[in-house]
């Protein structure tokens, strides 16, 4: 699972998922072990409900 980067206590990482063969932007909670919806306000799903996920912080943009 995502790890809490230590700087907030109730961490939220936002991440791209694959979720039941759909890709969701959902964010990982730190605090309680579990996905939370897109605003990071409402239990999603379980951790091992997830198939894949990629934290939206290793995604690079371009340089213009």
């Amino acid at each position: 699972m995502p790890e809490k980067s230590g700087k907030l206590v109730n961490e939220q990482i936002p991440c791209i998922v694959i979720l039941d063969r759909v890709i969701r932007i959902l964010q990982w909670n730190c605090e309680h072990g579990c996905w939370d919806d897109e605003d990071g306000d409402d239990y999603m799903c379980d951790a091992k409900e997830v198939d894949y996920y990629f934290p939206l912080s290793e995604i690079q943009t371009p340089q213009p």
